[in-house]
């Protein structure tokens, strides 16, 4: 069995959970380069810890996993690239597209594998939603709407106000963390021809970012997407309702569940029991070794990940601007 050498980059919680997946689930060796130079008390599963680019110079890693902040995720991805490394980046790709260009050029000119870690795609109802729809069975797909929210001091329970969830700078607010929401309203609608948004800080929160959107995604064949995102409901909410000619699905994330409708008969099917977000990453460090072998092409590549921050950009924008933007 081949052992890995992976290179982990940034160390907040999503860094974490990759490395107790990576350990969970293939034989492989753990470096983590931070910026912080300290290291943890304790971090099972990690070999040793790099605090500057000359040390990675001075390993061989098989691929990367950038889990840093959104607004160093282009830096990040560049410098891995300049030195051949393969990676898979946490969404979402940029928030800024400066070098954006050159980031893909060396992808390119390398011929990299790259993932971009939209997990929800991997989710086992999220991939009988695709066989639904791939069946026709209901016809064709109308409109989508999304909601999604949850009461931010629970999420980052460890100090909400220094998360980079509300910093601006950081990549923080409600569009960009949650682009998850986007990118599957595009992977099962289709590119987007319009955005419109309204955002707003809304609560007494202490964050310098939205913590309310109303997107609305005019797709090119037509169809329309509604997405509600907020950082206030104070129970967890995360769902998908698709109409479609024939019927309705509606997909409850938050309680594990896929109810399918049509004018006759309701069916409603549960993820397995004890499923849990783990084996969501589980599917997609799986899916991810399949697209670094070169077996397989990645479920969102780079280019998709870089339409879908083109889509929240626009977003922002149109808020902004108070009017229609083409992304």
């Amino acid at each position: 069995m081949k052992t890995y050498n992976v290179l982990i980059v940034g160390l907040g919680s999503i860094g974490h959970r990759h490395i107790k997946i990576l350990k969970e689930t293939v034989a492989c060796e753990i470096s983590v380069l931070r910026e912080k130079n300290k290291i943890p008390e304790m971090l099972p599963g990690v070999k040793e810890f790099l605090f500057s680019w000359e040390d990675i110079k001075k390993r061989n890693f098989d691929f990367a996993v950038i889990c840093n902040p959104t607004s160093l995720h282009v830096r990040t991805a560049i410098a891995l690239a300049k030195r051949g490394i393969p990676f898979l980046m946490e969404k979402p790709v940029y928030i800024d597209r400066e070098q954006i260009a050159k980031l893909v050029h060396l992808v390119e000119e390398k011929k990299l594998p790259v993932l971009v870690g939209f997990y929800l795609r991997h989710h086992v109802l999220y991939q009988k939603i695709k066989e639904i729809i791939a069946s026709a069975a209901l016809g064709k797909l109308l409109s989508l709407s999304s909601e999604t929210g949850q009461y931010l001091p629970d999420w980052r329970a460890y100090d909400y106000r220094q998360s980079f969830s509300g910093r601006k700078a950081l990549g923080g607010g409600v569009i960009f963390e949650l682009t998850h929401e986007i990118d599957l309203a595009i992977d099962l609608m289709g590119k987007v021809d319009f955005v419109s948004c309204l955002k707003g800080k809304l609560s007494s929160l202490k964050i310098e970012t939205e913590d309310v959107a109303e997107i609305t995604l005019s797709h090119q064949d037509g169809s329309i997407s509604h997405l509600h995102l907020d950082y206030l409901q104070k129970q967890y909410t995360r769902k998908v309702k698709l109409i479609f000619e024939k019927g309705e699905i509606l997909w409850d994330y938050s309680q594990g569940t896929l109810v399918i409708t049509t004018q006759n008969k309701k069916r409603e099917i549960r993820q397995p029991a004890h499923y849990t977000r783990d084996d969501i990453f589980k599917a997609q460090l799986k899916h991810w070794l399949q697209v670094f072998k070169g077996k397989r092409e990645p479920a969102v590549s780079l280019e998709g990940g870089i339409y879908v921050s083109d889509v929240a950009i626009a977003a922002h924008r149109s808020s902004d601007n108070k009017k229609w933007i083409r992304p």
